[in-house]
């Protein structure tokens, strides 16, 4: 079983990777297996220190 936190994404870098805040706490993740787009504003799912998957 995975536990993963939904994070809102606040700015994105040149390497893909990118600022997410998540209940007021910020830390950068890695984009790169998100298999969509990802843009500031959109919410993703963080595991690990990366982002698995852009949610609704």
């Amino acid at each position: 079983m995975c536990l993963s936190i939904p994070s809102e994404i606040l700015e994105i870098d040149e390497h893909n990777n990118a600022l997410v805040q998540t209940l007021g706490v910020k830390r950068r993740v890695n984009l790169d297996l998100v298999p969509e787009a990802c843009a500031v504003g959109d919410f993703v799912l963080i595991h690990v220190g990366v982002a698995m998957e852009k949610i609704d």
